[in-house]
This record gives structure tokens, sequence and C-alpha cells, in this order.
């Protein structure tokens, strides 16, 4: 049933983002995110932000979103990108009464959007005044998501850190890392952030609140990248009693992120008994690798350190800082038991 409706629509003309050209004066969306999350910023974000191109890519998405892709900072094998997202404040339309019959995806009872604490950014609170809880009214707007960076192919990159920060203004800026195909690593390679464009309608009956949120398309904004030619390739590999890897090491401006791949049945086993909640395992599973020079520990790490799964091998990511020396490196593994075994580390070497 539908009752009386009163629409309020605000300008739902495209307003363009000026967010990059506030930042030019001092760097770009990395260097802005490093500045609001502050000692709990990633410590790259700096370093991005200064040697990052500007891939001068935007677009206006057909639900009136507008986004730009501010920094790019590619490698071969990761990609680094940092973008705005344009506020949906002004596409919110407001309705008081109800909407349509609708087949709601998420219900509250005795929930008031109106009473819940205040933010202070414009498309929460023009959310916020309207659904107060005294009577019906409702709201729709677009409301979109970024999913991730792929290919100029199709091809899908695994993101493996990142951050997106609200403004006060109801826009997002934020970064994202990627990792890439080995055998994708073109030198100029084309790119697009991948987007969810949604749907979603808010209605606050009395005292009872609703939602409906529906994907109506996905979207995409391309840009292409130049890979960095200040990059160092380090390979090793390594056979022990029990375990034979394979590590790989991309040096580059902003860290040095190694990958070591574990081929071991007690190992394999002992990761998957572990994953599935068994809490003691027969074998001393390797949890981690230190990284050294010249027999000395390089006690620090950057970004997010992972272990993970994949297939019949057991693999390791971890992010180091920039190593503008790369020789006489090490990668020793590091027992839950027994600790680190020196008599296993793994040579790296330059890749000619």
């Amino acid at each position: 049933m539908i009752r009386k409706t009163m629409t309020v629509l605000l300008a739902i003309s495209v307003i363009v983002l000026s967010i990059s050209a506030a930042f030019a004066a001092d760097g770009g969306v990395f260097g802005e995110v490093a500045a609001q999350e502050g000692e709990y910023a990633d410590r790259r974000l700096t370093v991005l932000d200064q040697i990052a191109e500007k891939p001068a890519a935007s677009q206006t998405l057909e639900d009136g979103i507008s986004m730009e892709i501010n920094q790019a900072y590619y490698e071969g094998s990761r990609i680094f990108v940092s973008y705005t997202m344009g506020s949906n404040a002004d596409l919110i339309q407001l309705h008081e009464g109800a909407p349509e019959e609708t087949k709601w995806t998420h219900e509250v009872e005795n929930w008031i959007t109106g009473e819940a604490p205040a933010i202070d950014q414009a498309d929460y609170m023009k959310e916020h005044d309207w659904l107060n809880g005294q009577g019906q009214r409702w709201l729709e707007g677009p409301y979109d998501v970024i999913e991730g960076i792929v290919l100029e192919d199709g091809t899908e990159t695994r993101t493996v850190g990142g951050m997106e920060i609200k403004q006060k203004d109801g826009s997002l800026i934020g970064w994202l890392e990627a990792v890439i195909p080995e055998e994708k690593g073109a030198d100029s390679q084309s790119f697009a952030i991948s987007i969810s464009c949604n749907h979603a309608i808010k209605f606050q009956d009395n005292a009872s609140y609703k939602e409906n949120w529906q994907e109506t398309k996905k979207a995409t904004v391309p840009f292409t990248a130049t890979r960095s030619k200040d990059v160092t390739t380090l390979r090793g590999s390594k056979q022990a009693n029990s375990w034979q890897a394979k590590a790989a090491a991309t040096a580059g401006k902003a860290d040095m992120q190694v990958t070591i791949r574990l081929a071991s049945d007690e190992q394999v086993k002992a990761r998957n008994e572990l994953e599935t909640g068994k809490t003691e395992v027969a074998t001393d599973l390797i949890i981690y690798w230190d990284l050294y020079r010249n027999g000395q520990l390089i006690n620090d790490v950057y970004g997010e350190n992972r272990a993970f799964m994949d297939g019949e091998e057991v693999v390791y990511e971890i992010g180091f800082p920039r190593m503008d020396n790369t020789s006489s490196l090490s990668l020793v593994p590091v027992y839950a038991r027994t600790g680190a075994h020196e008599d296993e580390a793994i040579t790296l070497e330059a890749e000619k």
C-alpha cells in the first residue's frame, strides 16, 4: 500500500569531487589517509605518496556517484592504488509515509535511527535527522562499494591491504594493495577498480527499522600504470628433512615483500588440523620466517603478514622495510615449539 508521499529531492546533478585538488599542495590520497590515521597508519603510505604516479582517471557512475583514481604504484607483482569516491548525500531521496511493498533484507525492532549517537558526516546526518521515529518515513539512494582491482582482461587480483575513511561530506578516501598473478606482470598494465553499485531503501516504521539492499550492477573505473624500474627481484630455495621451499622477494621503493611457498606433507597436515580448530598438532609447525643480513636479524615488518594454504602448499607472505642493499639476505624458519632454525635458512640472491 502506498501512503501519501512527499518527496524531498535535493540536487541530483552530479558534483565532481574537488578533493584531489585540495590534496595537491601536500601530496595525494596516500598521504591524506596517513595523516588521518595518524600513529595507526601503514608506514608505507608516506613513501607511496611521494613515488606514486597520478593516472588522472575518473568517472561518474550511472547512479551519480563520482569515482577518481588518485595515485598508483605498480611493481609487476603488486599494485597500490589510492582513490576518492563522491558523497551520496545529494543523491539520497527522502519520503514521508511507507514505501511500496518491499522484501526487507534487514529488520530491527525497537530501533530508531534518529536516537543513535550522531556522526558528523553529511550522508549519515541526513539519514539520522530524517528517520527520527515520529511516524513513518523512508529514504532511498545509491550506496556503492569498492570490491577490488581487476586487470583489463578480467583477471582478478588478490587484495592484501588497504584502508577507507569517510569524510565529513560523506565522501570516501581510501587505498588498496593487491597481488597480481606473476605471469601478468607486464611493463605497462591496464587495470580497473571494480565497484558493486547498490540501491538501498531505509524505512523507519515508528519504532521499527527496516532495510532493503539490492545490487543493481557492477561497474569498473579503468586506469593504466607503468611498472617501476627501481625494483629488485630475489629468489632462493631450500630442501630440509621434511620440507622443500621456494622464496621470491620483491624489493621496491616502498618495502620488500617476501613470498615463501613450502611443500611438506607434515606441515600441510598440521596447518590443516590447526585451521579446523585442533589445538594440538603432532608436527612442530613453521609459523613464520625471519629475515637476516649477514647473520644479523632484521627485526622489523611492514604491512599485513599472512600464512595460508594454497592447494598442497603453505604460502607465507611477509613484508619488510625497504632494502637499498639487498645483498647477503637469508630467510630463517621459525617453528612453534623449537624457534628459529638457522641451519635451514634460505639464501636470497638477486635475479639476473
